[in-house]
């Protein structure tokens, strides 16, 4: 990891149970059915339905509480993402009291998928901004926001098998890797001009990552 990165990356090899599960389906006035994972970035929750590839947001500054409406207000707000989305995350910061901030984006893969939808999370925008193809399995990920202005989100993605990208570091064999992938700030933001991912950490043959999460580096 690039030196003075305020986290560390911690990576589990056990994964943790959804708080719904897949008999489990209720529709609500949303009209939202297979909840399979929300998250919570700056007063606004970020909720899946797997019955439709996208993502509704609930503002928790309105009372009552409700979905953001579309520009048609009979509509609550869509953000279209890739196909049957069953996990988020979203960029986590820490201040300098060790609390918790979000960053500007939030991130959304499927079981089973090779690809990863980054949504600007600012209210004035939510709106997909890029995604991700890596071109191997997905199994976790987790994400760093920016440590100062001007710098980059950093998401970290675990691949079940390496990509080519990974075969100087970790070598043609072996088991997956973890990736790193630095994405600017949604002002202006150019996926062409994106830098390459690069491998961060190399599996052994036998290992998977199904689980991660970033934290703030301790006293050097």
């Amino acid at each position: 990891m690039k030196r003075g990165f305020l986290a560390a990356l911690l990576l589990s090899g056990a994964s943790f149970a959804l708080a719904c599960s897949d008999t489990t389906s209720t529709a609500g006035a949303a009209g939202l059915s297979g909840t399979y994972d929300v998250v919570l970035s700056n007063q606004l929750v970020f909720v899946t339905s797997q019955d439709r590839d996208e993502l509704r947001v609930l503002d928790l500054t309105r009372s009552p509480r409700e979905f953001l409406p579309a520009p048609n207000p009979l509509e609550p707000l869509a953000i279209p993402v890739i196909a049957r989305p069953d996990s988020l995350i979203r960029d986590v910061g820490y201040d300098a009291t060790g609390n918790d901030v979000s960053g500007p984006y939030i991130y959304a893969r499927s079981s089973g998928g090779r690809g990863i939808s980054v949504v600007a999370a600012d209210r004035a925008r939510l709106n997909e901004v890029t995604r991700l193809a890596t071109g191997q399995l997905i199994t976790a990920f987790a994400a760093h926001a920016p440590v100062a202005d001007g710098s980059p989100s950093v998401l970290y993605y675990a691949l079940q098998t390496r990509p080519e990208a990974a075969e100087q570091l970790c070598g043609p064999f072996g088991g997956g890797v973890v990736m790193r992938q630095d994405l600017p700030g949604p002002e202006g933001f150019d996926a062409a001009a994106l830098p390459p991912a690069l491998p961060v950490f190399c599996l052994k043959p036998a290992d998977t990552v199904l689980s991660m999460i970033t934290l703030p580096r301790g006293p050097t």
